[in-house]
């Protein structure tokens, strides 16, 4: 609980800015504040000065709908205006446009939530009062200086509970067991092994007796197979030919049993014309011993007829002879190894659990004396500095969550994994880990940008590029966060490195003429995946010292150089949401009392909140930068 009577702070220029941008918002409501009488709000009503009585939700949509298009309407404008350009303003421009969109999104949703979702009683709403007005505008400032709704996928939900539903495939194999289609699609041997449906060669193994074969090739098949995989009948036949692979041979003391790989293709049925033969073609193989062959060793020869039922009589002249492996080939309703896609329909389910509560005295006097002081609006004031302080609290946490997920994903396994459990895939969950020290990797850089460039956007491709062959997503799309001293080693957009971390666009400005505490770049990672990036002085860089000899520093010298992680977060499609940010009911009410004054009404301010890990996937690079000086 945070107490917010005595808060104060001294003016900078942009918070200067930002408050009469603040006010210009508030203000462009009092003409449509006006026009509004008929959806239920008073004829002459001011906004943030008179509370609306009894309006309806028709009215309070409308007006939270124009609040988000006034705030957001340059981002609009200034894309217009440049639309079909393709310079470096009308690219930012156009990003820009994106970002707001999505902030704006963030803002109606958590707005009506506000005012509708608490304050509805059986379906009539209460009077929307003075102090929720001003909180309209300040959740303006809220959602676009916040930095979690920059990284993370956010949603506003106003249930203590977020759910949602889950789908996702899996593979049948011809036995019936079931695999992770994920699992099967990234593994090369697997899908080869279960999706070998009908096929129309078999490779088989037979064995010499006394040096000569007499046995049913179709039977002593399906006889070693599962049930799953047996040649079907009635056309248990070989009516297309086979063909000898190789053959065992027991070279003795010299060299053991050695397989000896050969291509004979079954000649034509010799019956003559009008006769019906079963017989499918003769073996006529000689391997004669060639330069290499061990001592001693003699041609091998195999002689006989393979038949179309699958009874294969053969005779070999040398006792050595152990094995024969054949192809023959079957109809297409030969071998049976049927596959199947399935769906496994369950719920994702997880409780909004972290809160944020403010509250501040309504004591009139207070009120009063406090505007004298600081000369400005006590509510207007506990609005923006709640949202701020709670803002602050939602980007620690967030942060914090994706540290605790990593930790989490670099422990040992236990070496028991919930086969049942819709995280079983490998995609769901995953930590990608790259180090980067640029005084090891390469010391003939003279120039450090270009270093650092080129390097960092090597391992940042690395880990983009396992990300997505891990997930296999059909949007490939990136979030990427880290310092704000981190963006300086970016590249212009026409850097001309062949691998590079380079600028596409960026948020330079603000967004709704707002100041922003970070920077959000698009950035390109070796000229193949995109990501919007985001710098933060929430984060800071470790110094860390270099003792050489190392690269350019000698022995008995030292650098003390910048350390940070960049950090990755998959922005794939709904199914491959990572880290879910969840916006949920937010309250502004009248209470009590206030512990300075539990006589006196009081402002209460509550919200709920919390970062869902829907898969855990993330990536890292950890960055030590290139030496620049010598100590």
């Amino acid at each position: 609980m945070v107490n917010l009577n005595n808060v104060g702070s001294v003016a900078t220029i942009s918070d200067v800015k930002d408050t009469e941008r603040l006010l210009s918002i508030g203000e462009s409501m009092n003409a449509y504040m006006r026009s509004q009488n008929g959806l239920g709000i008073s004829e002459g009503t001011s906004f943030g000065k008179v509370a609306w009585h009894s309006p309806t939700k028709e009215a309070v949509k409308s007006a939270i709908n124009f609040l988000g298009n006034t705030a957001f309407k340059n981002e609009r404008l200034a894309a217009g205006e440049s639309a079909g350009l393709a310079t470096d303003v009308a690219i930012s421009n156009k990003f820009r446009l994106e970002v707001a969109e999505g902030i704006k999104k963030e803002y109606v949703a958590r707005a009506e939530n506000s005012l509708l979702a608490t304050q509805s009683s059986t379906g009539v709403l209460n009077n929307i009062t003075t102090h929720q007005q001003f909180y309209l505008v300040a959740l303006v400032q809220g959602v676009v200086q916040s930095s979690y709704n920059k990284i993370f996928k956010t949603v506003v939900d106003a249930r203590p509970i977020f759910q949602r539903p889950i789908s996702y495939p899996i593979l049948l194999d011809h036995n019936g067991k079931s695999h992770n289609l994920a699992n099967v699609i990234n593994d090369n041997k697997k899908i080869l092994e279960l999706t070998s449906g009908s096929t129309a060669a078999v490779v088989y193994s037979i064995p010499f007796t006394n040096k000569e074969i007499n046995v049913n090739v179709i039977d002593e098949y399906n006889a070693s197979v599962g049930t799953g995989q047996q040649i079907a009948g009635p056309r248990n036949y070989i009516n297309r030919g086979f063909k000898i692979t190789s053959v065992d041979y027991d070279f003795g003391a010299a060299g053991g049993v050695k397989n000896i790989p050969c291509n004979f293709v079954s000649s034509e049925n010799h019956a003559q014309s009008g006769e019906i033969s079963n017989s499918v073609g003769v073996v006529q193989l000689t391997l004669s011993p060639e330069d290499g062959a061990p001592a001693g060793s003699t041609p091998i020869q195999v002689f006989g007829r393979v038949y179309v039922d699958g009874t294969v009589n053969l005779t070999s002249t040398n006792a050595n002879v152990k094995k024969i492996y054949m192809s023959f080939f079957l109809p297409p309703v030969g071998t049976q190894n049927p596959f199947n896609v399935a769906y496994i329909n369950g719920k994702f389910q997880e409780n909004i659990n972290q809160t944020a509560q403010a509250n501040m005295s309504l004591n009139e006097q207070l009120l009063d004396d406090n505007t004298f002081y600081t000369g400005k609006d006590s509510l207007e004031l506990f609005n923006t500095q709640v949202i701020t302080i709670t803002n602050a609290r939602k980007d620690a946490y967030a942060l914090k969550v994706v540290d605790e997920t990593i930790e989490e994903l670099d422990r040992p396994s236990n070496g028991y994994r919930d086969t049942l459990n819709y995280f079983d895939d490998p995609s769901r969950k995953l930590l990608v880990k790259e180090k980067l020290d640029m005084s090891a990797a390469d010391a003939g850089y003279t120039d450090s940008i270009t270093g650092n460039n080129l390097l960092l956007a090597n391992k940042l491709f690395k880990v983009c590029n396992e990300l997505e062959r891990k997930m296999n997503p059909t949007e490939r799309r990136f979030t990427m966060y880290s310092p704000s001293v981190g963006a300086q080693w970016l590249k212009d957009p026409y850097g001309a490195n062949v691998t590079k971390f380079n600028i596409v666009g960026s948020v330079e400005d603000g967004i709704a003429g707002l100041t922003t505490p970070y920077d959000i770049i698009r950035c390109t990672v070796g000229g193949l995946y995109e990501a919007n990036y985001i710098t933060t002085n929430r984060l800071v860089p470790v110094k860390e010292t270099i003792n050489g000899p190392i690269g350019k520093i000698p022995a008995g010298k030292k650098a003390i150089v910048d350390t940070m992680d960049y950090t990755i977060i998959p922005n794939f499609e709904e199914t491959k949401d990572t880290f879910l940010f969840v916006s949920g009911k937010e309250y502004l009410r009248e209470g009590t009392g206030s512990s300075e004054d539990p006589y006196s009404a009081s402002l209460l301010y509550a919200h709920r909140f919390d970062v869902l890990r829907m898969n855990k996937v993330v990536g890292r690079v950890a960055f030590s930068e290139l030496p620049t000086s010598i100590i």
